[in-house]
């Protein structure tokens, strides 16, 4: 059902549009009356939210906020404004709460935000420059809808790492294989980094060896344990993703050693195992981590995390600045 949602606690829709016709709208005078006509209706296909709601002291954006961290509402289809007298940062606010949430159901790439500069060598080969002035927090987990052939121009001591393996330093000449949908970060090192990337259309004629395949057996603790003990890593520290396999094991095997009395943890690193992160539960049909926030989309500030409340798994979706 489409139709027009006008949010105001004294106001009809003709005091703010005059061309309109107040029949064509369907109006609600608070956030009681808002959730209702949405949960009855559907989503509409426009929203007018004024911001102040009378002595309720409910507010616009406590609907906008309801739509998202609440309903979880598909509003990629949806159009709206502020059309509150006391705007303030409101309007702002709002635009950029709904703005951000459709670009998570959008899954919209922010390609401006991308932390290299690149120059177009062939149809299938791109090379890349990475700024030594770049900050190392720009460098974010990410996966490519295709495998990818990296050869190394020019490096000093930048690392490529593959989701649930370890770091390895990127060396000058030397080609690596980054498969179709596995998630991958580039790691600073110093001065530029400078790669030419070749985008593959097909793996089968490639029978690349695992460059993240060299590992050190151990009967005592995991390789990737070792690593962080042996490079004075701690464990909220971690170089692996947060909420990938590798990360969970990582969590749960210091959670087995911690509980046993096998190895001395800093504060931080008690709470994280004293907690149900790095366990897994089922929500909806599907295994999900537990405590573990991820954002919804990358360029917004919107997260989700799984938590379990008295033996039931809950979603929570929440700001952050």
């Amino acid at each position: 059902m489409s139709y027009k949602l006008f949010l105001d606690d004294l106001r009809v829709p003709t005091d703010v549009y005059p061309q309109t016709d107040n029949s064509s709208w369907v109006i609600v005078r608070n956030l009681t009356d808002f959730k209702k006509a949405i949960n009855e209706k559907g989503i509409p296909s426009y929203i007018s939210f004024d911001n102040d709601l009378g002595e309720s002291m409910e507010e616009g954006k406590d609907a906008a906020k309801w739509l998202v961290f609440e309903k979880e509402a598909d509003i990629r289809d949806m159009d709206f404004k502020v059309h509150s007298a006391n705007v303030g940062g409101v309007r702002d606010y709002i635009k950029s709460l709904l703005d951000n949430w459709k670009k998570h159901l959008n899954s919209e790439i922010n390609e401006s935000s991308l932390p290299f500069k690149e120059e177009n060598l062939r149809p299938d080969i791109f090379k890349r420059t990475f700024s030594r002035g770049l900050d190392g927090y720009d460098l974010k987990w990410h996966t490519d809808d295709e495998d990818r052939k990296v050869k190394v121009i020019q490096s000093t001591d930048w690392k490529i790492q593959l989701d649930n393996e370890l770091p390895q330093t990127f060396y000058e000449g030397k080609e690596y294989f980054i498969p179709k949908g596995v998630f991958h970060r580039v790691i600073k090192g110093e001065g530029d980094l400078v790669v030419e990337v070749q985008k593959l259309k097909t793996t089968a004629e490639i029978k690349p060896n695992n460059i993240f395949s060299e590992s050190v057996n151990s009967e005592i603790i995991s390789e990737n344990l070792s690593y962080h003990i042996k490079n004075k890593i701690t464990l909220n520290e971690s170089v692996f993703r947060i909420g990938s396999d590798a990360w969970l094991n990582l969590v749960n095997e210091v959670r087995e050693l911690y509980k046993s009395g096998k190895i001395e943890l800093n504060e931080d690193e008690k709470f994280i195992v004293e907690s149900d992160a790095g366990k897994k539960a089922n929500y909806k049909g599907k295994e999900v981590p537990l405590e573990v926030p991820s954002k919804l989309y990358e360029n917004a500030n919107l997260y989700e995390v799984y938590v379990n409340e008295n033996g039931k798994i809950k979603r929570i979706i929440f700001e952050e600045d």
